[in-house]
């Protein structure tokens, strides 16, 4: 995603991620989908890359199911989970009458909602809030959760977001409600886009089958602050509308842009007023998970199914720059995965198990390499090695530069679906049964 501050200036325009006031040092925060910077990316970190269970420093059972990746600050951990009661025949049956793609989607009969908070020290249970009961859920992929998208802290709040069914904001400290509103969007699949915080803006991305755009609430009050449509789509299949990728934030010529994918565009967006800055056609393309990144003075994303491409533009541009600001496209590119940049490189896992070294600038690809599996998180840099972790439950640790060498190999029992979290040295990681803490014991 964006790397150090000193490799951001190209030409003469600078490009800068935002960081909150609030956001702490490396080793004490992580605190949104892929940390500080949305990089994910632990810079001074150098987790192991041979481990066994002795170097389980905790293991903590979570209840339900939920694929959001864990975040920290102050000591605890959060996440999400959702736990679930079975459908009957006939309530699936109900529920799938009349809709597209029925035979792709599964439903449960009733769900509980909850956020989880850890101890990051311990692995102890602190707080298990149940947010709501759901009687009457909707249908939902059969690899999503109800409690996919990752929370985000910020000011001593987290806030937890449940796609349609709700988003919650929490004191991080006691677990108390502070707030909790609700966007009424069809995800088709289950919800996927994590929250993210912007000068005390909630930033909310709806992108369903039935309508589709971006809206901000008060980080304070949950009150809306505004509501911007996304372009209109041109694709006659509702199921082609629909997307579940996570805002970027970034400066770029000083002004701050928030950027999201979606089917057939790529959009930024004023953060602050929710003014629309510029767009992009990207293509037919859907159902898009990764966020968009930046290198090279580039923003870089994927196009999503059917056929998912990285498409790389220039962002400097006002009005629709389609024809003017596309810079290149390459093949192979992850479809729920998101992407880390680094040193002028594009690496990324597509959700067969390719992973890419691409030339950010040029579009030029250096090297492919199949690590077999299938996967849905986003890689981990630490250490200068990437965690690459398959939903099979093994995490393939690999060099991160253009040899793309293999460094070691681990595996969980578990599926691996959340993206890991450093602390420090050690490794969080998150599977379908339990959150662990992984690294040299204590003492």
């Amino acid at each position: 995603m964006i790397h150090s501050f000193n490799k951001l200036c190209v030409g003469t325009i600078c490009f800068v991620i935002f960081m909150s006031s609030t956001i702490q040092a490396e080793d004490s925060s992580w605190p949104q989908f892929l940390g500080p910077t949305a990089e994910s990316m632990a810079s001074n970190a150098s987790p192991l890359t041979d481990w066994d269970e002795s170097n389980y420093i905790w293991e903590t059972e979570i209840h339900g199911k939920g694929w959001s990746s864990p975040v920290y600050d102050d000591g605890r951990i959060w996440l999400t989970t959702a736990v679930t009661q079975k459908a009957t025949n006939d309530q699936l049956e109900n529920r799938r009458k009349g809709v597209t793609d029925a035979d792709l989607k599964t439903t449960v009969g009733a769900l509980a909602l909850y956020a989880v908070c850890i101890d990051m020290e311990s692995g102890r249970m602190l707080r298990n809030v149940l947010l709501e009961n759901i009687k009457d859920p909707g249908l939902i992929n059969p690899l999503n959760s109800y409690a996919s998208p990752t929370p985000a802290i910020d000011g001593g709040k987290v806030v937890c977001h449940f796609g349609n069914y709700g988003t919650w904001c929490l004191d991080s400290k006691s677990g108390k409600e502070l707030w909790q509103t609700k966007y009424e969007v069809n995800h088709s699949m289950g919800p996927g886009s994590s929250p993210v915080i912007h000068n005390g803006k909630v930033l909310l991305v709806c992108d369903g089958i039935d309508k589709q755009f971006v809206a901000a609430a008060d980080l304070s009050s949950g009150a809306k602050l505004w509501q911007t449509p996304r372009p209109p789509i041109e694709n006659d299949n509702i199921e082609h509308r629909k997307a579940y990728s996570t805002p970027l934030i970034a400066k770029i010529n000083g002004n701050t842009q928030a950027i999201i994918p979606t089917a057939q565009w790529l959009v930024s967006y004023d953060p602050d007023s929710g003014e629309e800055l510029w767009r992009i056609e990207h293509g037919t393309g859907f159902s898009m998970a990764p966020m968009a990144s930046i290198e090279k003075g580039l923003i870089i994303f994927s196009t999503g199914y059917i056929t998912p491409e990285f498409v790389a533009v220039d962002p400097t541009g006002t009005g629709d720059v389609t024809k003017t600001h596309i810079k290149w496209r390459a093949k192979q590119a992850p479809a729920m995965p998101s992407m880390i940049t680094t040193d002028g490189n594009v690496y990324a896992v597509s959700d067969k198990g390719i992973l890419s070294c691409i030339d950010a600038k040029s579009g030029k690809v250096i090297k492919r390499k199949r690590v077999g599996g299938n996967y849905s998180a986003t890689p981990l840099l630490a250490g200068g090695n990437l965690y690459v972790c398959s939903r099979e439950g093994v995490v393939s640790i690999i060099k991160c530069d253009e040899t793309l060498s293999d460094v070691g190999k681990e595996s969980f029992d578990g599926m691996l679906m959340a993206t890991p979290a450093p602390i420090g040295n050690d490794l969080l990681i998150r599977t379908d049964k339990k959150l662990y803490r992984v690294g040299n014991k204590r003492g």
